[in-house]
């Protein structure tokens, strides 16, 4: 009787054409890959010339700015880039609610023009300002060094707040919201030295070596820490949810319901 083993059967060989559909699966793949980061790179890349256009055309921001300003009789104003322009739901204080002035794209340094030309007449008026991120974001494209980059706004920020201080306002600057997740395509770009810039400057304000620390109101522990916005309250890169927002009007209402605070 025959005692050997049964033997196992060869594992069935792969069909013919097998490896070139995997292939071109694989290669169609690392394709679309390509394609979307491109794609990505363009749509930014068009939204910066966009925004290169614009300032060329009017330095200051004053197209929008200007008549914003003379529009708005809200005691309570928020003054920045696009944070402000999409900020929702806005803070109440005293049962009014604040005017937001923000302009897509603005850097410090538009807005120390802006408010540095701007004719007195915020008397009396809270002026809270949230700028800064589309300056230090330039560190990822930019041919100036990031000291350069670094010392011109805190240099802005300064500016902002003395020019609003003169116009009879009281000037709060908030530090600067981080951003949130970057997508792939703008990665190349967007490097680890913007948020450790951002967390930097942000630690600057709260200690005051920037403008005085009783004139700034400190975001850091309510929406995001210093590796960058927490995902719940984030709606972009630059983006926040309205949760984020309502949090911050929170704060801010918190604030201003306290009297000024000496030096502020």
């Amino acid at each position: 009787m025959d005692q050997r083993p049964p033997t196992t059967p060869n594992a069935p060989e792969a069909e013919p054409g097998t490896r070139p559909v995997l292939l071109g699966v694989v290669f169609v793949g690392l394709l679309c890959g390509f394609i979307g980061v491109f794609v990505g790179l363009t749509i930014g890349g068009l939204r910066e010339l966009r925004n290169t256009a614009e300032l060329r055309a009017d330095p200051l921001g004053t197209a929008v700015l200007a008549p914003a300003l003379e529009a708005s009789d809200s005691p309570v104003l928020l003054l920045g880039d696009s944070r402000v322009a999409d900020w929702s739901p806005r803070p109440t204080i005293g049962g009014i609610e604040a005017d937001a002035i923000g302009l897509p794209g603005l850097t410090a340094a538009q807005l120390a023009a802006a408010v540095s030309a701007r004719p007195p007449g915020l008397t009396g008026r809270t002026v809270l300002v949230q700028v800064g991120v589309n300056d230090l974001k330039a560190l990822g494209y930019t041919d100036r060094s990031p000291d350069e980059v670094l010392g011109a706004l805190r240099a802005n920020l300064r500016t902002i707040h003395e020019a609003l201080a003169a116009q009879g306002a009281r000037p709060l600057v908030l530090t600067i919201v981080p951003p949130g997740p970057v997508p792939f395509s703008r990665r190349f770009i967007w490097t680890e030295l913007i948020d450790r810039s951002v967390a930097g400057i942000n630690r600057e304000l709260a200690e005051g070596s920037i403008v005085p620390a009783s004139a700034v109101i400190d975001l850091r522990d309510l929406v995001g820490a210093e590796d960058g916005l927490l995902p719940e309250f984030a709606a972009g890169a630059l983006e926040l949810t309205p949760e984020g927002y309502q949090l911050i009007s929170d704060r801010l209402a918190e604030r201003l319901a306290t009297p000024p605070a000496s030096g502020e």
